[in-house]
């Protein structure tokens, strides 16, 4: 397929106008558009086409995007649930009743946080050892 110009829009324009030329009044060849009008035309019409494209485009990608972040967000809030159970079911087995300031503190505890505190757990001998820690990890910014 020949690639379409200017030149060759204006030489078929020609071409069409010496058939059409005798059929047509001066008054229909009078409101023939002229070719700059062709081209506006043309020109806006593709601009319309192109944005309405990237709009659609715009739109399918940003609804991917939000679905993949809404599974990402939803699996690590998930992870940062059991692993906050996980530490409550265990700490008392180990240690006793918790006190509720404690229990406040942990649920503070980002799902990193919560992971180390899993195992610091298991490395303390006493409470107030990971007491300790906690009130450590929490007073550092996160």
């Amino acid at each position: 397929m020949e690639a379409i110009t200017a030149e060759t829009l204006i030489e078929d324009g020609k071409h069409i106008m010496e058939w059409l030329g005798p059929l047509l009044t001066k008054e229909d060849i009078l409101q023939l558009p002229t070719v700059q009008e062709v081209y506006r035309q043309a020109l806006e019409q593709g601009i319309e086409k192109g944005i309405e494209q990237g709009i659609e485009k715009g739109i399918e990608q940003g609804i991917e995007k939000g679905i993949e972040q809404g599974i990402e967000q939803g699996i690590e809030q998930g992870a940062h649930e059991e692993a906050l159970a996980l530490l409550l079911r265990t700490l008392p087995r180990l240690f006793g009743e918790l006190r509720p300031e404690l229990v406040a503190q942990i649920k503070q505890l980002t799902l990193p946080q919560l992971r180390q505190a899993v195992d610091l757990a298991f490395d303390v001998t006493q409470l107030s050892e990971f007491e300790a820690e906690i009130a450590a990890w929490l007073a550092v910014p996160k």
